[in-house]
């Protein structure tokens, strides 16, 4: 499930840990337990946190459009319209497709929904300064984990993309749209 290593490199060490079909593993009851107490933990579902009220460069950016000059990423245009304080919508157009609107959860818990393919996705953002927003998107069955960190200065949009499973990042500029 990981990302950013040759498997053909590292096989001949994992498969050797796990499993040897002639010695059968020796029981380890502690082992059982602390696995049962872990499984129990991660099933439960997270706490939404408090949000915070949005800053003026929430109010100013709702609803307008970042337009993009070719990039790495392939967004061509990209926009936020916050609605209320817990979840506010992700508009993204990628060069040669439809464009998209996802909600965004603004509580720290994922909203999901179906996805590519219709398997699902989750997204969830916060401000962490009065003009810095964070994205994280999360297409949990692809194997696709991105931060996108927006930050806006007047027209200027700076967007830094950040992929972890496949150890890709890279910033494109934009200039909001006043629409």
């Amino acid at each position: 499930t990981g990302g950013g290593y040759d498997w053909g490199e590292i096989e001949a060490l994992v498969v050797a840990t796990l499993v040897d079909m002639e010695k059968p593993l020796a029981a380890n009851p502690e082992g059982v337990t602390q696995l049962t107490a872990a499984v129990s933990a991660v099933a439960q579902a997270p706490i939404p946190r408090a949000v915070a009220p949005l800053p003026e460069t929430a109010k100013a950016i709702s609803g307008k459009t970042s337009l993009f000059e070719p990039n790495p990423l392939s967004i061509e245009t990209a926009g936020f319209v916050f609605s209320d304080a817990a979840e506010a919508t992700f508009n993204l157009k990628l060069s040669g497709s439809e464009p998209v609107s996802w909600p965004v959860a603004l509580d720290g818990v994922y909203h999901f929904f179906a996805g590519e393919f219709d398997l699902p996705m989750g997204l969830r953002g916060m401000w962490v300064d009065d003009e810095t927003f964070v994205l994280e998107y999360d297409n949990i069955a692809n194997n696709d984990h991105t931060f996108l960190q927006l930050h806006f200065e007047g027209e200027r949009v700076v967007l830094e993309a950040r992929e972890t499973a496949h150890e890709f990042g890279t910033t494109i500029e934009g200039k909001l749209q006043n629409q």
